[in-house]
């Protein structure tokens, strides 16, 4: 097989799949592979722009509430790790320790000096996506949604609304960081380049239009879906 280094570079189940898409034709095949590459890459920068903005007005929100004395990262007490008797039933040891370990290990990394407190901009830097996904969470309504987030959204959006959006934007950034098809490649996939798009650009709208005007002003991601080998 003259073109037998595809399945040597990508590996014969991972190409298996798009030639199963495209009836066997292997150039179509491959030119559907760099789409969708070059697709995930025009997702991402969406997305990079979202989850920016995302974090600065998650941070925003809890630090302008928060009456704390140290930075709500650094406190014990902070409402990231409280127990409200509302969600107590809900929140498990187990979700308290990987919150806890997620935020000790970020400002592990924004530490240079071990003399010196990170700034909790570098800290908020260090925090994936998946971790501020979490505060969305039911179990985190009554600790961190009432008291806190639910003052960066208009009123009639609810922290179902966010979260929905935020959790099928992270599912994404995942897909595209592990390098695996951002498209539909069955009928009835949930794998919707374009809902995710939208979901970035409405959430974007609620709590930081502009960014959201900027991100259709220079998004590429409608015109590639359209460009589908």
């Amino acid at each position: 097989m003259p073109d037998e280094w595809i399945e040597r570079w990508l590996g014969a189940p991972r190409f298996e799949k798009y030639l199963l898409l495209c009836a066997g034709d292997r150039q179509r095949a491959l030119a559907t592979y760099e789409w969708n590459v070059r697709l995930g890459l025009a997702l991402m920068r969406d997305i990079c722009h979202f989850e920016i903005a995302l974090r600065n007005t998650y941070d925003r929100a809890i630090s302008e509430r928060w009456d704390g004395t140290d930075h709500w990262l650094l406190s014990a007490d902070s409402p990231v790790f409280t127990r409200s008797e509302h969600n107590r039933s809900l929140r498990t040891d187990a979700q308290d320790l990987k919150t806890r370990w997620a935020i000790s290990d970020a400002i592990a990394r924004a530490t240079t000096d071990d003399s010196v407190v990170p700034s909790s901009g570098k800290i908020v830097a260090e925090l994936t996506l998946g971790v501020w996904s979490r505060f969305t969470f039911k179990l985190n309504e009554h600790n961190l949604w009432i008291p806190y987030l639910r003052y960066a959204f208009p009123l009639e959006v609810t922290r179902d609304d966010v979260h929905g959006n935020v959790m099928r934007i992270h599912g994404m950034r995942n897909r595209i960081a592990h390098h695996e098809p951002v498209f539909g490649m069955t009928p009835g996939s949930r794998q919707n380049p374009y809902s995710v798009y939208l979901a970035v650009v409405e959430s974007l709208g609620w709590f930081a239009p502009e960014v959201a005007q900027h991100v259709i002003a220079g998004s590429t991601v409608v015109d590639l879906i359209n460009r589908k080998p």
